[in-house]
């Protein structure tokens, strides 16, 4: 697989963040995602730094990119997602979304209905694909006891201890 990120064009918001194998990874989309990724982790850690947010960033290239990947491992292998596939997931999102809800997310992302309908195509596309690629992948339980026996530090947890501070105005008041 090939990645060729920042290639040229006259203004930079046209530009695609990458290209995979042909296939851009609009700007748009690259900025959306990053987006909802930055809302989510404000949400858990709100003291962000810079080295985490260079992180993410990277993250989120790296996610599209093998997204990219596997959509086209999916088409290749002829997964397909139906028009019924398609308006179930559409309208699944529609219903938590309710109001106009839906109509914000869209342009929020920055996409049509006919893009966002290609989105949804897409992940059914790679569900299946995974689905298809796990079919026939089975461990039974003495094969995973050998895998766990053979390999204890990989299931080895730290002893952790759980730390409360509890801030008092003096002395007298702490005991």
């Amino acid at each position: 697989a090939m990645a060729v990120l920042g290639v040229g064009c006259t203004r930079t918001e046209d530009r695609p963040v990458a290209i995979v194998n042909g296939d851009p990874i609009p700007r748009k989309v690259y900025a959306a995602t990053l987006k909802e990724k930055e809302a989510a982790l404000k949400a858990q850690a709100p003291h962000e730094t810079d080295a985490i947010k260079r992180a993410l960033r990277k993250q989120v290239l790296d996610d599209l990119i093998i997204r990219q990947l596997f959509i086209r491992a999916a088409r290749k292998a002829k997964m397909e997602a139906s028009r019924e596939e398609v308006d179930r997931q559409l309208d699944a999102v529609r219903a938590r979304l309710q109001g106009d809800g839906f109509e914000g997310f869209l342009r929020e992302r920055q996409m049509t209905l006919e893009e966002f309908r290609e989105e949804l195509a897409d992940n059914i596309r790679i569900l299946k694909f995974r689905e298809n690629l796990l079919k026939d992948l089975a461990v039974d339980d003495e094969e995973v006891r050998r895998y766990y026996d053979a390999n204890p530090a990989a299931f080895r947890e730290p002893e952790t201890y759980r730390v409360r501070l509890i801030p008092v105005r003096s002395e007298a008041d702490g005991v």
